[in-house]
């Protein structure tokens, strides 16, 4: 199956933490979990591990969301682009050394060459930035042709509706 978009980490967590809490937004995520059995939403499993133990959107991963929803990044198509895109990021003299050694081990990284394997879109909500000690997500995926969408764009294209029930 192809997916349209790839989520990274912060698409989680920053749902979770403010716009869409499990308590009181349970929709949001019924939603996502829906999207990828529709074959429209996946992350990767290194996006799983960023998720930490003890919280709440753990416990969801954890025992809610199927397997699947977080593919495994150790595919040689996905290996191939990582390089091509560590390769650039290395030799890019915009970026100074601690900015490459972060994203050289930083899943954002991954998100990116999963997507650019398989013809994919990025959702995330970094922006981009012409500061040398941070690599950005819209930067990178600008340099190769990646689509780079944020949560909101991405939730009207697949006609999210989150109805409060009437009383």
């Amino acid at each position: 199956m192809t997916f349209k978009y790839v989520l990274d980490t912060n698409v989680f967590i920053q749902a979770h933490r403010q716009w869409y809490r499990l308590t009181f937004a349970p929709g949001f995520w019924s939603f996502l979990l829906d999207q990828h059995k529709n074959g429209a939403v996946t992350s990767i499993d290194r996006v799983r591990r960023e998720i930490k133990k003890g919280d709440k959107l753990y416990d969801w991963v954890d025992k809610t969301a199927p397997r699947s929803l977080f593919a495994s990044s150790k595919q040689i198509a996905v290996g191939n682009k990582y390089k091509e895109i560590i390769n650039w990021v290395m030799m890019n003299p915009k970026y100074d050394g601690a900015a490459k050694a972060l994203f050289a081990t930083d899943t954002d990284c991954w998100v990116m060459a999963y997507a650019y394997a398989y013809g994919m879109t990025v959702v995330s909500h970094e922006v981009s930035s012409q500061a040398k000690g941070r690599v950005k997500m819209p930067d990178v995926c600008k340099q190769f042709g990646i689509d780079y969408r944020d949560t909101f764009y991405m939730l009207d294209d697949l006609k999210i509706t989150l109805n409060l029930p009437s009383k």
